[in-house]
């Protein structure tokens, strides 16, 4: 097995519980994308490691001489990693990359034999200091700036390592392990790794809320876990009992699902992002090792062409319903509707049910497309849209106020201030403002001059005065509601905010 060995990589000494994961394996879905590092004249051994979701990945690709440096992949554009200033030291690969574009990783002393951890940070190489003689590499970093790593103690045994962002170190040990290295920390702070137990068996682990999960593929003596994203979706690898490794994918309802390149001798899974995008290394035919990126083929599918009616007056509002969308990460979708099937009138995302009212005439593409609720930059394509055709151009009023929000500032108590708000009838019939009036938790500092039952014709304003008088010291805040006869927006809010002195 290539590579996974010298990856060396963690001891809260309480015993909890230990589970085993026993899903059933299912097929991968994925769209593989190969990352090598390209000299003028050939194509160099590349290993991807970590990938954070901006889709920057890292990873190491040796050179001609056999030496290993690490990388960053953004968009394609190329940069080596290697640690400056140490002209005796080998950099073994860029391991962990965070959402700030922070990296970490190891290098080692080819002179004396020595492996150090670095984070890379701002242009700037910091050595990773576990407390420990020998820190062998720094592996995971998540997005509060918290370290993963192993390190090697006086006798000779390897640990996992937490360094929190305030600088503290606490050793990550799998109880009764013979060995245990961390190797990927999400954004919450579970942290996955794998350990050896008294018999000589791999096993990988999760520890989550003080307590250790072991993580087995199942049927196979050898599993390594190396990456955990926000929703605690876990990737690893594990060891067939032909002694060859291959990638998994671990979902929150204890599911694998095998990995492989098509066609490659073998493959190994090392990172995933939010969005579930993995990042891995795999040998082809020809004994050539590459970098991967594996993509869900289909994130979020397509929902249903919207249902509803296809014809109607301009000025009625009209509801129309999608669904059957799926989140290949296995979150909740919520769906967005495109009124005019141009891009130019999109709803908020929400419920598969959802209302619009044209004001002019037309015939429309209503179409609709989805997103994970919890990661939200994994979002559908478009639905075909259902034709819809609107007859007249309606003349109904169209409320605006403004300002939207307005900060009275300091304002000593029993003093007051006055503001002057704007509203405005921008369509085709009379508006009627049917009450303005202040809510809120300090609502009684606030009044109210101008308000009340009006008209506004077309293309005219009317002004609603506001004062503030605060009766005690600090902040205060209320809400200026006005309601109008405006069928698309018949409420309008505008922040209100000030503070007493």
């Amino acid at each position: 097995m290539k590579g996974l060995y010298w990856r060396s990589l963690v001891a809260i000494g309480v015993l909890t519980g230990i589970f085993l994961f026993l899903g059933a394996p299912a097929s991968a879905e994925y769209i593989f994308t190969t990352i090598d590092f390209t000299t003028a004249h050939e194509k160099l051994p590349t290993g991807a490691y970590g990938i954070n979701d901006s889709g920057d990945i890292v990873g190491f690709y040796s050179d001609d001489e056999d030496l290993s440096h690490g990388f960053l992949d953004a968009g394609g554009s190329f940069t080596t990693v290697d640690v400056a200033g140490y002209p005796d030291y080998e950099t073994l690969g860029a391991y962990g990359i965070n959402g700030s574009g922070d990296i970490v990783g190891s290098f080692y002393d080819n002179t004396y034999g020595y492996y150090y951890a670095f984070l890379y940070s701002g242009g700037k190489f910091t050595i990773v200091d576990s407390g420990a003689a020998a820190t062998l590499g720094a592996y995971g970093i998540n997005s509060s700036g918290a370290i993963v790593g192993s390190y090697v103690d006086d006798t000779g045994v390897e640990h996992g390592f937490l360094l929190d962002a305030e600088g503290n170190v606490t050793t990550i040990d799998f109880p009764s392990g013979a060995k245990s290295i961390a190797y990927g920390i999400n954004g919450p702070g579970d942290i996955v790794g794998y350990y050896l137990d008294s018999s000589s068996k791999w096993h990988g682990f999760l520890y989550h809320a003080g307590s250790f999960t072991t993580i087995d593929f199942p049927g196979v003596s050898k599993t390594f876990a190396y990456g955990i994203n926000d929703s605690g979706d876990i990737v690893g690898v594990y060891v067939d009992p032909k002694n060859l490794p291959h990638g998994f994918f671990l979902d929150v309802g204890g599911n694998f699902t095998s990995i492989d390149i098509p066609g490659a001798q073998q493959t190994e899974v090392f990172g995933i992002n939010n969005a579930g995008q993995i990042a891995g290394q795999y040998w082809d035919s020809h004994d050539n090792s590459h970098g991967f990126v594996a993509t869900p083929s289909s994130e979020i599918s397509v929902p249903a062409i919207p249902s509803g009616p296809t014809s109607g007056m301009a000025g009625t509002s009209y509801s129309y319903s999608t669904g059957d969308s799926v989140s290949a990460l296995g979150n909740p979708v919520e769906y967005q509707f495109d009124w005019k099937g141009d891009g130019s009138n999109l709803s908020a995302y929400g419920p598969a049910t959802q209302s619009n009212a044209w004001t002019v005439g037309g015939t429309y593409g209503v179409r609709a497309r989805a997103r994970d609720t919890v990661n939200t930059s994994a979002v559908s394509d478009w639905s075909s849209g259902l034709a819809v055709t609107i007859s007249g151009n309606v003349e109904i009023p169209v409320i605006s106020v403004t300002p939207s929000s307005y900060d009275f500032g300091n304002v000593g108590v029993k003093r007051s201030k006055s503001a002057s708000f704007t509203v405005t009838n921008s369509g085709k019939a009379n508006l009627t403002i049917i009450s303005t009036s202040i809510k809120g938790t300090d609502a009684a500092m606030f009044t109210i001059s101008g308000g009340g039952s009006k008209t506004v014709k077309p293309g005219r304003s009317l002004a609603v005065r506001v004062t503030f008088k605060p009766t005690s010291t600090g902040s205060k805040s209320a809400t200026l509601e006005i309601t109008s006869d405006d069928p698309v927006t018949p409420t309008v809010d505008v922040s209100l905010s000030g503070t007493g002195q």
